[in-house]
Protein backbone atom coordinates (compact mmCIF):
# COMPACT_ATOMS: atom_id res chain seq x y z
CA UNK A 1 0.00 0.00 0.00
CA UNK A 2 0.72 3.70 -0.20
CA UNK A 3 2.13 5.05 2.79
CA UNK A 4 0.99 8.30 3.80
CA UNK A 5 3.13 8.79 6.56
CA UNK A 6 1.83 11.36 9.31
CA UNK A 7 -0.78 12.54 7.44
CA UNK A 8 -4.89 13.34 7.68
CA UNK A 9 -4.99 11.20 4.47
CA UNK A 10 -6.09 8.01 4.30
CA UNK A 11 -6.76 5.07 1.70
CA UNK A 12 -9.14 1.83 1.15
CA UNK A 13 -10.43 -0.07 -1.35
CA UNK A 14 -13.03 1.00 -3.18
CA UNK A 15 -16.71 -0.66 -2.55
CA UNK A 16 -19.90 -0.45 -4.80
CA UNK A 17 -20.96 1.71 -2.09
CA UNK A 18 -18.71 4.01 -3.74
CA UNK A 19 -20.23 4.26 -6.88
CA UNK A 20 -22.46 7.10 -6.26
CA UNK A 21 -19.22 8.98 -4.83
CA UNK A 22 -17.25 7.86 -7.72
CA UNK A 23 -19.31 9.51 -10.58
CA UNK A 24 -20.23 12.64 -8.89
CA UNK A 25 -16.44 12.69 -8.64
CA UNK A 26 -15.80 11.85 -12.84
CA UNK A 27 -18.15 14.53 -13.65
CA UNK A 28 -16.19 17.14 -11.58
CA UNK A 29 -13.01 15.67 -12.98
CA UNK A 30 -13.08 16.38 -16.55
CA UNK A 31 -11.85 19.23 -17.99
CA UNK A 32 -15.05 19.56 -20.25
CA UNK A 33 -17.28 19.96 -16.91
CA UNK A 34 -18.03 23.83 -18.02
CA UNK A 35 -19.02 22.65 -21.65
CA UNK A 36 -21.56 19.79 -20.29
CA UNK A 37 -22.87 22.42 -17.55
CA UNK A 38 -24.45 23.99 -20.95
CA UNK A 39 -26.29 20.81 -21.92
CA UNK A 40 -29.87 19.92 -20.69
CA UNK A 41 -29.58 17.98 -17.46
CA UNK A 42 -31.14 14.69 -18.96
CA UNK A 43 -28.52 14.66 -21.61
CA UNK A 44 -25.31 15.75 -19.18
CA UNK A 45 -26.36 12.86 -16.76
CA UNK A 46 -26.72 9.94 -19.11
CA UNK A 47 -24.20 10.85 -21.23
CA UNK A 48 -21.79 11.22 -18.28
CA UNK A 49 -23.35 7.88 -16.82
CA UNK A 50 -22.12 6.17 -20.07
CA UNK A 51 -19.14 7.85 -19.93
CA UNK A 52 -18.30 6.97 -15.88
CA UNK A 53 -19.16 3.33 -17.17
CA UNK A 54 -16.63 2.83 -19.67
CA UNK A 55 -13.97 4.44 -18.23
CA UNK A 56 -14.75 1.90 -15.01
CA UNK A 57 -14.83 -0.93 -17.18
CA UNK A 58 -11.78 0.00 -18.92
CA UNK A 59 -9.90 0.86 -16.22
CA UNK A 60 -10.59 -2.67 -14.30
CA UNK A 61 -9.97 -4.76 -17.34
CA UNK A 62 -7.25 -3.09 -18.85
CA UNK A 63 -5.57 -2.81 -15.46
CA UNK A 64 -7.11 -5.80 -13.79
CA UNK A 65 -3.85 -6.17 -10.97
CA UNK A 66 -4.15 -2.74 -9.80
CA UNK A 67 -5.42 -1.41 -6.39
CA UNK A 68 -8.68 1.13 -6.53
CA UNK A 69 -8.57 3.41 -3.86
CA UNK A 70 -11.02 6.29 -2.24
CA UNK A 71 -8.36 8.77 -1.04
CA UNK A 72 -10.11 10.03 2.30
CA UNK A 73 -9.18 13.44 3.92
CA UNK A 74 -10.30 12.98 8.32
CA UNK A 75 -12.46 10.04 7.46
CA UNK A 76 -14.64 11.67 4.32
CA UNK A 77 -13.92 10.68 0.57
CA UNK A 78 -12.43 13.27 -1.12
CA UNK A 79 -10.91 11.25 -4.42
CA UNK A 80 -9.96 8.55 -5.87
CA UNK A 81 -6.73 7.11 -6.71
CA UNK A 82 -6.13 4.12 -9.41
CA UNK A 83 -2.60 2.50 -8.79
CA UNK A 84 -1.30 -0.53 -10.76
CA UNK A 85 1.42 -2.05 -8.89
CA UNK A 86 0.92 -5.52 -10.39
CA UNK A 87 4.21 -5.26 -12.73
CA UNK A 88 8.20 -4.23 -11.96
CA UNK A 89 7.58 -0.71 -13.23
CA UNK A 90 4.14 1.13 -11.39
CA UNK A 91 1.27 3.12 -13.42
CA UNK A 92 -0.22 5.96 -12.08
CA UNK A 93 -3.61 5.24 -14.35
CA UNK A 94 -5.40 7.92 -11.92
CA UNK A 95 -5.66 10.59 -9.73
CA UNK A 96 -9.13 12.67 -9.05
CA UNK A 97 -10.00 14.83 -5.85
CA UNK A 98 -12.98 17.10 -5.67
CA UNK A 99 -12.81 20.37 -6.35
CA UNK A 100 -13.08 21.35 -2.83
CA UNK A 101 -9.98 19.37 -2.13
CA UNK A 102 -7.39 20.57 -5.10
CA UNK A 103 -4.78 22.84 -4.44
CA UNK A 104 -4.85 21.83 -0.73
CA UNK A 105 -1.35 19.56 -1.13
CA UNK A 106 -3.39 16.48 -1.28
CA UNK A 107 -2.23 15.55 -4.65
CA UNK A 108 1.47 16.48 -3.87
CA UNK A 109 1.02 14.48 -0.23
CA UNK A 110 -0.48 11.25 -2.33
CA UNK A 111 2.70 11.46 -5.10
CA UNK A 112 5.14 11.71 -2.16
CA UNK A 113 3.77 8.53 -0.48
CA UNK A 114 3.40 6.83 -3.77
CA UNK A 115 7.05 7.66 -4.99
CA UNK A 116 8.32 6.37 -1.28
CA UNK A 117 6.89 3.02 -1.25
CA UNK A 118 8.10 2.48 -4.95
CA UNK A 119 11.25 3.27 -3.85
CA UNK A 120 10.84 0.89 -0.98
CA UNK A 121 9.87 -1.71 -3.36
CA UNK A 122 12.60 -0.83 -5.58
CA UNK A 123 10.58 -0.04 -8.15
CA UNK A 124 12.33 1.00 -11.47
CA UNK A 125 9.82 3.55 -13.03
CA UNK A 126 6.65 5.12 -12.39
CA UNK A 127 4.66 5.96 -15.96
CA UNK A 128 1.46 7.90 -16.27
CA UNK A 129 -0.60 9.73 -18.48
CA UNK A 130 -1.98 13.35 -18.67
CA UNK A 131 -4.25 15.44 -20.34
CA UNK A 132 -3.23 18.26 -22.14
CA UNK A 133 -3.88 21.33 -20.10
CA UNK A 134 -4.62 19.44 -16.87
CA UNK A 135 -3.26 21.69 -14.42
CA UNK A 136 -2.09 18.38 -12.59
CA UNK A 137 0.74 18.61 -15.13
CA UNK A 138 2.30 21.06 -13.12
CA UNK A 139 1.90 19.03 -10.25
CA UNK A 140 4.08 15.81 -11.73
CA UNK A 141 6.76 17.97 -13.46
CA UNK A 142 7.53 19.48 -10.07
CA UNK A 143 7.80 15.85 -8.74
CA UNK A 144 9.97 14.42 -11.47
CA UNK A 145 8.38 13.35 -14.06
CA UNK A 146 9.31 13.93 -17.53
CA UNK A 147 7.38 13.69 -20.76
CA UNK A 148 8.33 10.38 -23.16
CA UNK A 149 6.45 9.70 -26.53
CA UNK A 150 2.84 9.65 -26.05
CA UNK A 151 0.67 7.42 -28.25
CA UNK A 152 -2.23 10.27 -28.92
CA UNK A 153 -2.82 14.15 -29.28
CA UNK A 154 -5.20 13.26 -25.78
CA UNK A 155 -2.68 12.50 -23.54
CA UNK A 156 0.90 13.16 -22.49
CA UNK A 157 2.97 9.76 -21.35
CA UNK A 158 5.32 10.63 -18.56
CA UNK A 159 7.75 8.55 -16.25
CA UNK A 160 9.32 8.93 -13.35
CA UNK A 161 12.41 6.86 -13.68
CA UNK A 162 13.60 5.77 -9.51
CA UNK A 163 16.80 3.84 -10.92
Amino acid sequence: MVDLGQSDLSLRSDCSGDKQFLRMLFATARLDAPLLAQWPVAQRDAFLDQQFAFQDIHYRRYYDGADFLIIEQCGEPVGRLVLDRSTPDWCLVDIALLPEARGKEIGRKLLEGIVASAKAGRVRAISLSVEPGNPAYRLYSRAGFVETESESEASIAMILRLS
